[in-house]
């Protein structure tokens, strides 16, 4: 079912609080097995692409944040640019170059950019699934390789813009989990990584990082690759993020995690590994033909008490940066396509953190980005109450505000609101 306000995004039913410290203890495996090089390759300038600066001249409007914009009855959550106007913009910067040291702030600069020939890459470096209902699965939903041709590009923040400019940013929210629906262009969806990328694919978790992986096998032949490379297959680098982006992705299938009569529980989280095989199979469907899936990695902070101000500005520039360079990429290889960000309730699972605080900042970041679309994912009706949280959180914000204000104020406001962590789903 679509709603007609904004929401966001986290696939599976509740979790298992006695699955915290596995998980936990897992993954922390993980990162210490995990062989990453200390060097890193840097492809240079080439690979990022500013937005013009004479693009910010288009008028437009931003989430409403006076009383008079509240009063034509939320239009603006359906707003969008006027078709002219949108391929004036598209058009204006399609395979257009600019030097960093142009824009008003230091745009999200490309670290590496690498081409794999899916094919060739699962032969090479096939996914290492440790766990026997995931094994299965793969020998279920592959047994013809995938085709066609994976983009992978790692991302390192620039600054953030000292204000926030006008933009008519479009929204929806979803009571549901992702369903990969419609045309890939210029589509992405939020993977809710951990610092090490896809780390925990091959074991018996099954929170929303893993199961976008089984969906999507290639990915764990990606990880494996990278790490034979021996660079970095990560998200977080030196204490800072570096969002992934990764084009063309076939999805093999669909793995229904909600409850129902044979699983009455669901099999997100931990669950999964308990559920007898049988309910696992039942829960599957295999996609003939694939679809394709475009992903942006990004990890979320871990923390507790009061959100600082450091914390709140680290999870604004990650979603800026993710999102800006999303924006690159799509004017690359989709030139004239609307770029639209399907996301959810990111860092809310086993990060702990506020939904509120999170649906605010990933809405600055994507009008800060000038992404086309935001379209968030709640899962359930009880999400859209806390997206509408965030709604208004963001609105009552603004409204105390002048027309174009200062980011570094917003930030000083939010944190003066006192928002506080949240616990732990246990995934």
């Amino acid at each position: 079912m679509r709603l007609q306000v904004g929401v966001i995004h986290q696939v599976g039913g509740d979790p298992d609080q006695q699955d915290i410290a596995c998980r936990i203890k897992e993954r922390s495996q993980y990162r210490r097995k995990a062989a990453c090089a200390n060097e890193f390759i840097h492809a240079g300038d080439e690979c990022s692409k500013p937005r013009p600066p004479g693009l910010q001249r288009f008028p437009a409007a931003l989430i409403p944040h006076r009383k008079a914009d509240a009063a034509k009855g939320g239009s603006y959550l359906q707003s969008s640019i006027p078709r002219a106007l949108r391929g004036r913009r598209r058009l204006a910067w399609e395979r257009t170059w600019f030097k960093m040291d142009a824009m008003p702030h230091r745009f999200a600069q490309c670290l590496e950019q690498r081409q794999f020939e899916a094919a060739e890459l699962t032969a090479a470096h096939p996914p290492r699934f440790r766990h026997d209902y995931k094994k299965m699965i793969y020998e279920l939903t592959c047994r013809t390789p995938p085709s066609g041709t994976i983009r992978y590009s790692r991302w390192s923040p620039g600054s953030l813009p000292e204000r926030l400019a006008p933009h008519r940013l479009q929204t929806e929210v979803v009571d549901d989990v992702f369903n990969y629906a419609g045309s890939d262009s210029g589509v992405w969806y939020v993977n809710f990584a951990d610092p090490q990328l896809f780390v925990a694919y091959g074991s018996a978790l099954l929170a929303q990082d893993e199961l976008q992986v089984l969906e999507h096998p290639v990915l764990g032949s990606l990880r494996e690759a990278l790490l034979a490379a021996r660079l970095p297959a990560v998200t977080e680098e030196a204490s800072r993020p570096t969002p992934v982006l990764i084009t063309g992705v076939e999805r093999r299938c669909a793995l229904d995690t909600s409850p129902d009569l044979d699983r009455p529980q669901g099999l997100y989280g931990g669950r999964f590994a308990k559920a007898p095989f049988s309910s696992v199979k039942s829960a599957l469907r295999i996609l003939q033909p694939p679809t394709r899936t475009n992903l942006i990695a990004i990890a979320a902070p871990v923390g507790n008490g009061r959100y600082s101000r450091g914390q709140l500005e680290r999870i604004l520039l990650t979603a800026y940066t993710a999102f800006a360079a999303a924006a690159q990429v799509s004017a690359e290889l989709w030139p004239g396509a609307a770029v639209e960000v399907r996301t959810g309730f990111w860092g809310c699972g086993a990060f702990g953190g506020n939904r509120t605080v999170m649906v605010l900042l990933q809405l600055l970041a994507a009008q800060l980005a000038r992404l086309d679309r935001l379209t968030t994912y709640v899962v359930s009706q009880s999400g859209v109450v806390d997206y509408e949280a965030g709604i208004s959180a963001l609105q009552s914000l603004l409204a105390v505000n002048p027309q174009e204000p200062p980011l570094e104020g917003l930030l000083q406001q939010l944190e003066q609101r006192g928002y506080t962590w949240g616990i732990s789903d246990g995934n």
